[in-house]
């Protein structure tokens, strides 16, 4: 199979941010729309060491101009119009790398939309496979299953297919 049959996936690895009047909000050239969005503040498609290196550099950068900001003003500056009461306590929460959709606003701004229930449902589905593979290997260790496989050289129907993670999510 060739390296471009295969597709890309509309998700990366991102960190970002909530909108914040000092990132250069400009009412003329700015989408209306980027105060309900997160900024993707660093976007990679690829999860290489190397790369790696660098999404976890770009959330520390967060973290430390996060705390810059709450040393330097509490929280004056937040705009109580936008509900960002918590500005700090979410920012904290959002500094990680994380899976997220990119697209680019009218303004040619880039934001992101989170993807925190995939995990979720990928987290859920292993654990409903991690079960069966468990409850097949404790079939497989039968007397009965073993003297199945001697004789016919494969495992008994009901634990002849060990589940995985290759169409985990196609259906359990």
């Amino acid at each position: 199979m060739h390296v471009s049959q295969f597709n890309k996936s509309r998700f990366d690895i991102v960190v970002a941010s909530l909108h914040h009047p000092t990132y250069g909000f400009d009412s003329k050239k700015s989408s209306p729309d980027i105060r309900d969005h997160f900024l993707c503040i660093h976007k990679s498609a690829n999860a290489t060491p190397k790369e790696f290196k660098l999404i976890k550099s770009s959330a520390k950068r967060l973290k430390w101009i996060v705390n810059l900001l709450r040393d330097v003003n509490s929280s004056a500056w937040v705009s109580e119009d936008t509900g960002a009461k918590n500005f700090f306590t979410v920012m904290d929460h959002l500094a990680i790398p994380q899976i997220g959709e990119t697209m680019i606003l009218p303004g040619d701004e880039m934001v992101v939309i989170l993807k925190t229930v995939w995990i979720r449902l990928l987290q859920r589905t292993w654990k409903k496979i991690y079960a069966r593979r468990r409850e097949i290997l404790r079939k497989r260790c039968k007397p009965h299953s073993i003297q199945h496989r001697e004789r016919s050289g494969a495992w008994p129907n009901d634990c002849r297919d060990l589940p995985g993670l290759r169409g985990m999510m196609a259906g359990c």
